[in-house]
């Protein structure tokens, strides 16, 4: 949805991530790479960002399974600067009436606290987190000169990752092509940043093995995360699972499933399959051998339209749609607040649960009559007895006035019947 979109090479660099998957995986055995170890206390200036670069590309070249077609320009700018290419990357992809859509429905839903302010509550979040981004608009890498000479190489090799992907798959182009279904594009990201966050922990984990990368690093890096991730930890947990699941579920994914993979060589040509054959839903990213292990990937069961006059009564009409896919009805069924490592250290645990598997496909729609809105989530699942669990799952949510038939479940939100 509207945050993930957001979020699309953003610039989020989630240092925990890599430093969980170091910890649960062991260095391994080290590759045939030598990985350059860091420069100097501070990034003084943008030749020494360069100079990092320089070496950090072979690496990544290696660890990916892919040349660079051409040069990367490398850039260092403030952290106002990136606020406002960040600003502008949303305005892009989102229009005003759309995030107050998804603003006014996801709180209805439940999915956010009333007032939020996505716009606003995303970028201060890329403020507190972004180390740097991948600019696929004019092809180089940013990265945010307050960042430690020790974190350079580490983000260095994530963000240049997007860029080895793009000029071999085309992001944005393929996005274009998803059409759009939200959680398909949802599915995609993940695809994106998974890639990145493989190979920047397979960075470490060689890296430590090669002993270039020591312990005193790592704490470094790992108390530099803690200290930025204040208003991440305080997010709502629909905002918090959503922009950390495209690094953790897409690594996971990548992996499928498996978190001993780092210790060998990444696995390049499962990376290209999903590039080039992007899964369908989040529901696939969410349990890997829905992908894996199937010859085709469906996508999600069409959710019929329904008449909001007919429904709502006199005067109402549908404003805007979506679709939330698993991912985001795990929120829905489960909305207590996790502890980020939690989050960050079994993925498919907590970021989806036994209300939510099971998905068949979904569809939302904020209707309004005069200045009044209300909300309507048509889902459909695989079984009956998935739809129950669903059904039952939201008995907790007194606001939201819930029917199943069979392996269907309607919920209406926002207007009195719905109390």
């Amino acid at each position: 949805m509207m945050t993930r979109r957001m979020a699309r090479r953003g610039g989020l660099v989630l240092g925990a991530v890599s430093l969980v998957v170091a910890g649960r995986t062991g260095a391994g055995e080290p590759s045939a790479v030598a990985v350059p170890p860091p420069e100097a206390p501070v990034l003084a200036s943008p030749e020494s960002v360069q100079a990092i670069a320089r070496r950090v590309v072979p690496v990544v070249e290696k660890i990916r399974g892919h040349a660079f077609r051409r040069t990367v320009p490398v850039i260092v700018e403030t952290d106002s600067v990136a606020r406002t290419h960040f600003a502008a990357r949303i305005d892009e992809i989102e229009t005003p009436a759309t995030i107050h859509a998804m603003e006014v429905g996801y709180a209805q839903l439940g999915l956010l606290p009333p007032g939020t302010e996505l716009r606003r509550l995303y970028l201060d979040l890329l403020e507190e987190q972004a180390g740097g981004y991948y600019d696929t608009k004019r092809d180089v890498f940013v990265i945010l000169g307050d960042m430690p000479a020790a974190l350079a190489p580490i983000l260095i090799a994530h963000e240049l990752t997007h860029a080895l992907d793009d000029q071999w798959f085309g992001i944005d182009s393929t996005l274009a092509g998803l059409g759009p279904d939200d959680d398909r594009q949802a599915a995609f990201d993940c695809v994106v940043e998974g890639s990145g966050t493989v190979v920047m922990s397979k960075f470490i984990v060689d890296a430590m093995a090669a002993g270039t990368l020591g312990m005193n690093a790592l704490t470094e890096f790992q108390q530099s995360d803690a200290a930025r991730a204040e208003r991440l930890r305080a997010a709502p947990a629909y905002v918090q699972r959503s922009l950390l699941a495209p690094y953790v579920a897409g690594m996971s994914f990548l992996m499928r499933g498996d978190p001993t993979a780092l210790i060998g060589a990444v696995a390049a040509a499962d990376l290209d399959r999903a590039f080039r054959h992007s899964p369908a839903t989040t529901e696939q990213v969410l349990h890997p051998e829905q992908y894996w292990t199937d010859a085709e990937t469906p996508g999600a069961r069409p959710v019929p339209a329904f008449d909001a006059a007919a429904v709502l009564g006199p005067g109402w009409q549908k404003e805007f749609d979506g679709v939330l896919g698993e991912l985001t009805l795990a929120v829905l069924t489960d909305p207590e607040p996790k502890d980020l490592e939690t989050l960050l250290a079994t993925p498919g645990a907590s970021l989806t649960n036994p209300a939510a598997a099971g998905w068949g496909g979904d569809r939302w729609w904020l209707c309004r009559n005069g200045a009044a809105f209300a909300t309507v989530l048509g889902t459909l699942w695989d079984t009956p007895k998935d739809a129950a669990e669903f059904a039952a799952a939201l008995a907790k949510r007194p606001a939201l006035h819930c029917e199943r038939q069979g392996d269907a479940v309607a919920v209406v939100a926002g207007v009195p019947a719905a109390q």
